[in-house]
C-alpha cells in the first residue's frame, strides 16, 4: 500500500464524575487512550477508504515508561494496518509526547483517569499521477477546536538541521567544550531521554553519532535528520524548528 501520513490529531477528553469515581478506589493513575486510524483517498480526503478504532486503558506509569510505553503502543497500532515505519517514527513519539504533556498539567494532578483521543489520517495513493495530493498540506484545517492538538508535518529547514550540534555518544570532551549553562541543559536532555533514541527506541552505544536539538533532547544523528525532513517538531517536547 502506497501511503503517507499527513496529520495526527490529539485531544484530551474530560471524563464525567461517574467515570472518575469508578477509578477512585484504585491506588494507581490511568491513561485511557482512544485510537482512530483513518485511511483516506489521495484524490479526495473526504473519501474514507477504511478505519480502525480501539480504546485501551493502562496505568499511567506504564505508558510513560521508556521501556513499556512504546511497546504497548506498538502492539496496539501494528494491528491497524498503518505503515510500520510511520507507526515507529511518527505516531508513537507523538502519542507519548502528548501523554507526558497531559500528565504534567497541574489541572490533571487530582485525576485518577486521563483520557485522550488520537486520530491519525493516512492518505492512500490511489492515482500515481496525483502528485499534488501526496504532499502534506499545512493549510488543511478541519473544524477547529481550541482543545485539539494538531500535528501538521512540515519539514525543518536544511540550515537548521545542519546547525544541530553533533558528537559521538560518550565523548565527554565534546560536552566540556560547551559553556556551563549549555552543558547543564544538555545533561538534562540526556536524562530525559533515558539514554535511548526516542525515534528508533534503541539505546545509545559508545561512539554512536548523535545530534542535540536546541531543546537539548538527543537522538541518533541519522534518526533526527530523517524525522526533521518530515516534521519540524521535536519528538519529545515538540520544540519547533524553523520551517
Amino acid at each position: 500500500m502506497a501511503a503517507s501520513i499527513y496529520r495526527i490529531k490529539l485531544r484530551e477528553v474530560t471524563n464525567n464524575l461517574e467515570v472518575q469515581q469508578h477509578y477512585s478506589h484504585i491506588p494507581y493513575d490511568f491513561f485511557n487512550i482512544v485510537v482512530g486510524i483513518r485511511f483516506v483517498s489521495s484524490l479526495n480526503r473526504e473519501t474514507m477508504l477504511g478505519s480502525f478504532n480501539e480504546s485501551v486503558t493502562y496505568c499511567r506509569d506504564t505508558i510513560l515508561s521508556d521501556k513499556d510505553g512504546p511497546n504497548i503502543l506498538l502492539s496496539l497500532l501494528e494491528r491497524t494496518g498503518a505503515p510500520l515505519g510511520y507507526i515507529r517514527t511518527f505516531i508513537i513519539p507523538g502519542i507519548l509526547s502528548y501523554a507526558r504533556q497531559l500528565h504534567s498539567n497541574p489541572l490533571n494532578f487530582a485525576r485518577k483517569l486521563i483520557s485522550f483521543e488520537v486520530e491519525v489520517f493516512i492518505k492512500v495513493l490511489v492515482d500515481n499521477f496525483d502528485d499534488e495530493a501526496d504532499e502534506p498540506n499545512g493549510n488543511d484545517n478541519d473544524d477547529g477546536d481550541g482543545d485539539e492538538d494538531t500535528l501538521n508535518f512540515k519539514p525543518a529547514t536544511c540550515l537548521s538541521v545542519q546547525a544541530l550540534r553533533r558528537y559521538k555518544w560518550g565523548d565527554d570532551e565534546e560536552q566540556y567544550r560547551l559553556p556551563l549553562k549549555k552543558r547543564r541543559r544538555l545533561r538534562e536532555g540526556l536524562n530525559s531521554t533515558n539514554k535511548e533514541c526516542a525515534i528508533c527506541l534503541d539505546e545509545f552505544s559508545e561512539g554512536d553519532e548523535v545530534a542535540s536539538m536546541p531543546c537539548t533532547h538527543v537522538f541518533h544523528d541519522g534518526c533526527i535528520i530523517k524525522w526533521l525532513k518530515t516534521s519540524h517538531l521535536c519528538p519529545l517536547c515538540r520544540f519547533q524548528m524553523p520551517t
